[in-house]
């Protein structure tokens, strides 16, 4: 039997409940969808929880920061077009991007560290320079760049961590002490 508020919920009007369903996380709606199927047909209808979960689906996070003027269906126009060249992958010659365009910025084999997230590779050597290379892609419409961060008192770089969605890099090092 169910609990009694839970009826309670569901028979809020429409807009009510969609706007308490666009508090939750992506993650609660899917399972929300797989327990009733009228918060299924709201979130069908509504483009706002259906960009929400296709950002999910697709391993993105919105960033407010970034806000373009373009309507919320064409960005799902936009991910759908993504998720289906992402899934039927092709491979294509790609003739400016070259090796060195990936290298670490010292090769000097000391204390190299690198990440990749997504199509973005950063790589750090034992000095002060993070190179970070985008991979350029025809089909998905990217191309290629670089870009150099320049750290100051760096010590040695361990590891580099990546969150583009937040445009943030996390760069753990160890400290050199002269005495």
């Amino acid at each position: 039997m169910p609990h009694p508020n839970s009826i309670k919920f569901i028979d809020l009007p429409d807009d009510i409940l969609t706007e308490c369903l666009m508090s939750l996380d992506a993650q609660d709606l899917l399972k929300c969808i797989r327990i009733c199927s009228r918060i299924q047909t709201l979130i069908d209808t509504d483009i706002r929880l259906r960009y929400m979960i296709e950002l999910y689906v697709n391993n993105m996070v919105h960033n407010p920061r970034f806000e373009c003027p373009e309507s919320l269906q064409s960005r799902l126009k936009r991910l759908a077009e993504y998720q289906k060249r992402i899934r039927s992958p092709r491979l294509e010659k790609i003739d400016s991007f070259t090796q060195a365009m990936i290298s670490p910025p010292n090769e000097d084999d000391r204390g190299l560290a690198g990440t990749i997230q997504g199509i973005v590779i950063a790589w750090a050597s034992f000095g002060s320079l993070v190179r970070f290379t985008q991979t350029p892609s025809r089909i998905l419409g990217i191309q290629s760049s670089q870009y150099d961060l320049q750290l100051v008192d760096a010590g040695s770089i361990l590891r580099l961590i990546l969150d583009p969605a937040q445009d943030l890099i996390i760069v753990l090092e160890t400290t050199i002490v002269h005495k």
